[in-house]
């Protein structure tokens, strides 16, 4: 019903799109405060919609944007999530929360860091970037996928790692380190 008009400004700035999503499922049944993930870690589905252009956009007269983002969004009501295969089953037989919990212990990092990590463990991955950030995780790593190397790709590495914090141990991305001191 009510949008900032900083997203279609924003979009119309940097050049990028705007792609209407709906997201359903992953609440309570009673109100509860914040959670950065699905509550439990639960399911939840996502349909996206046509991207709006920023060319789009800029057409239109200001107080039109807007209604043009929400209008884009609520076209979405009533579409379900586009059907899936199923996931691959996980290795162990842990629960995504009881697989974040156990990696959370085992790692030191943060609960965030840790769901995302299994996350991309546990697929579906359609990229090579995504495939790529496995790789990671594998022992005897050393250096980073070429579809990685980029400052967004360092970043988030270092970011999802803790920069030295895997199970493998710090000496794998010793030299990732010393990229990041270089480039600061």
């Amino acid at each position: 019903m009510r949008a900032s008009s900083l997203l279609p400004s924003l979009s119309i700035r940097t050049g990028c799109p705007i792609v209407p999503i709906r997201v359903s499922g992953g609440l309570p049944s009673t109100p509860s405060h914040f959670r950065a993930f699905p509550y439990d870690y639960g399911p939840i589905g996502v349909v996206s919609g046509t991207p709006i252009l920023a060319d789009e956009l800029r057409q239109l007269q200001s107080r039109q944007r807007v209604p043009r983002v929400i209008d884009a969004v609520n076209a979405l009501i009533g579409q379900g999530p586009e059907k899936r295969s199923a996931a691959p089953k996980h290795r162990s037989s842990l629960s995504f929360a009881e697989s974040v919990a156990e990696r959370q212990v085992r790692i030191g990092s943060s609960a965030i860091k840790c769901a995302v990590t299994e996350l991309l463990i546990r697929g579906p991955l359609l990229s090579d970037e995504g495939r790529d950030y496995l790789t990671l995780f594998q022992p005897g790593i050393r250096t980073l996928p070429d579809t990685l190397d980029s400052e967004w790709g360092r970043r988030f590495v270092f970011w999802l790692t803790d920069c030295l914090n895997l199970p493998e141990g710090p000496e794998k991305y010793e030299w990732l380190c010393e990229r990041q001191v270089a480039a600061e």
